[in-house]
């Protein structure tokens, strides 16, 4: 799987070695520059560690940013609805959908 955006593409395979055919291939065509794993892409930034095997993604520098664009340094910060260290789960796709749930996942 790749994401393209303008002149910068984000490969990510189930292998290094898919990845480094993936590289090839485009090599064999194309002048590219590999700038090793993605650590910023969009104004997320992308943390990694392959030993527990996490990724934490960031938005605090877009955050920041937008933050000091529109002049609400000094505003006062509230708590979000997301539940802290919430870990999500890829669903199990044998167990069924709900109904109700179904129509209005549509």
């Amino acid at each position: 799987m790749f994401t393209l955006h303008v002149d910068d593409i984000i490969s990510a395979t189930f292998t290094p070695k898919e990845n480094q055919c993936f590289k090839k291939e485009l090599k064999s065509c194309w002048e590219i520059s590999d700038l090793g794993p993605t650590k910023h892409v969009l104004g997320i930034a992308i943390m990694r560690d392959f030993n527990v095997k996490t990724i934490i993604l960031s938005q605090m520098a877009l955050i920041n940013k937008v933050v000091e664009q529109f002049h609400q340094i000094n505003a006062h910060s509230i708590n979000t609805p997301m539940v802290a260290s919430l870990q999500l789960q890829t669903p199990d796709k044998t167990i069924l959908v709900p109904k109700e749930i179904a129509t209005w996942i549509q």
